[in-house]
């Protein structure tokens, strides 16, 4: 059924992924906790991820979610009588973005949501629980591990003027204090 319309949603074939859309669906964390539920949990009913994930939201609310998540290509979506199931389309994001989805799932969620430069800039100096941390330029004079695929692809699409390395010194506030 991927690449069809099912229940006026229309899902991806893997080929199709793109990693900006599936980056911005993973962003909201309703929806994060939504995949890491099913990611550990297996195919469910989506009720019970509402419950079970602790997502307190209407179903309407709820449905939105599964319908962004879905046409990025994360999860899919099967009716069997009057239930609603999603499962990950784990082997799917892996042959498209090798180690992106262990990546997500396995993350610290001790990060609050959104994080400010200084958050952001202690995280990639002190190389700490980053969900996806970045290594140094040169891994092996810093004695980092290899990059993961998916970051080579997700630089792709990062302007050349922004800086992802990790710093040596935190960044200086312009501002006055």
């Amino acid at each position: 059924m991927l690449g069809t319309v099912m229940d006026d949603v229309i899902e991806p074939a893997a080929e199709d992924f793109r990693l900006p859309q599936v980056l911005a669906a993973l962003a909201d964390p309703h929806r994060l906790a939504t995949v890491r539920f099913v990611a550990r949990h297996g195919e469910s009913w989506c009720s019970q991820v509402m419950q079970e994930a602790g997502l307190e939201m209407s179903k309407s609310t709820f449905s939105h979610h599964l319908r962004i998540l879905r046409e990025a290509g994360v999860l899919t979506k099967r009716i069997q009588g009057t239930r609603g199931y999603t499962r990950l389309r784990k082997d799917d994001l892996d042959r498209r973005f090798p180690g992106l989805i262990d990546s997500i799932v396995s993350a610290d969620t001790r990060l609050p949501g959104r994080i400010d430069g200084r958050q952001l800039d202690n995280c990639l100096r002190q190389g700490g629980d980053a969900a996806l941390r970045v290594p140094a330029a040169h891994p092996a004079q810093h004695g980092a591990a290899a990059e993961p695929p998916f970051l080579a692809q997700l630089r792709q699409h990062i302007p050349a003027e922004v800086n992802v390395e990790r710093r040596s010194a935190p960044l200086r506030s312009s501002g006055r204090r």
